[in-house]
């Protein structure tokens, strides 16, 4: 297994939880401990959920019964997720995002907006962008550009990772790392995974120099280049950022790439009723439609 599936992607994103193996289906959740509390409940790794045996999944699920409260993830919705998921999900499952692909069996080139072949014929002129053979080499350059695009939008939640995390995420199998340059300096990166015979965009940052420069845009056409030569069949670029992902710059780029759209569900179950119910009692706020409840009241 590779890319988000993988053990080694689970183990690097301790921040947000201990690896929790799924032994029937072949997935990994994140376990997280409730605050106040001696109980734990679990979330799919970000940004995704994938595993090998979807028909499994149910049987794992009912297992964690007396060991989790309650199971929150995102299927993939360019893997082999069944199209209903409310039966193993009954609590909670949801449209959450629109993601954007790039089906590689179609002229791929032609549905890239003319705005974006604007912006990599510019950037072509000032970056140079090469496949990093070493991604473990990249880090400290990796993590400097990262934390300025931390910086910049105010950063929070799963996806402000720790250097320590990178450092692990830059060895998961089917990594692969692609550096944009303007005089010899790093100016821009984007991290992917590849995993069978679909390539996932995953994270991509730019320093200043590297937006003047519409670096991203280079970066983008050798990635997408990079893998259709390499036989890909998918290249899942993902959603857009924050709940619901309602539009926006980041939207817009991944729309510019885009010949193929699915929707993201979240889904939600509730394994220990008895125990659910009581981290909700005596409260008075009102958590809408976030899941489970009690995490949002505990932020509040």
């Amino acid at each position: 297994m590779s890319g988000y599936r993988s053990s080694e992607y689970a183990a690097a994103l301790v921040d947000l939880g201990q690896p929790l193996e799924l032994p029937h289906c072949g997935g990994w959740l994140q376990e997280r401990p409730i605050a106040g509390t001696d109980q734990c409940d679990a979330i799919g790794p970000y940004p995704l959920f994938g595993c090998r045996r979807w028909t499994e999944l149910p049987r794992d699920l009912d297992e964690l019964r007396g060991r989790v409260v309650a199971v929150a993830l995102v299927p993939d919705p360019f893997g082999d997720a069944p199209a209903d998921l409310s039966t193993c999900f009954p609590d909670v499952c949801r449209p959450f995002k629109e993601h954007f692909g790039v089906d590689f069996s179609r002229d791929w080139r032609a549905a890239i907006s003319p705005h974006h072949r604007r912006n990599v014929r510019a950037a072509a002129r000032s970056v140079e962008v090469e496949r990093c053979i070493d991604p473990r080499a990249q880090l400290e350059t990796w993590c400097d550009l990262y934390q300025q695009l931390a910086t910049r939008h105010t950063l929070s939640g799963p996806a402000n990772f720790s250097q320590a995390s990178f450092e692990r995420q830059l060895t998961v199998p089917g990594i692969t790392v692609f550096r944009a340059a303007s005089e010899g300096k790093t100016v821009a990166m984007a991290l992917w995974y590849r995993d069978g015979d679909v390539a996932y965009y995953h994270l991509g940052a730019c320093d200043a120099r590297g937006y003047e420069l519409s670096a991203m845009f280079a970066l983008f056409d050798v990635a997408l280049g990079h893998f259709a030569a390499w036989g890909a069949r998918w290249a899942q670029l993902g959603g857009a950022a924050g709940w619901q992902g309602a539009g926006g710059g980041l939207a817009r780029f991944k729309a510019g790439w885009s010949n193929e759209r699915r929707t993201a569900w979240f889904c939600g179950r509730v394994l220990d009723r008895l125990a659910y119910e009581r981290l909700l009692s005596g409260r008075t706020e009102r958590p809408g439609e976030f899941f489970p409840a009690y995490r949002r009241l505990e932020a509040a």
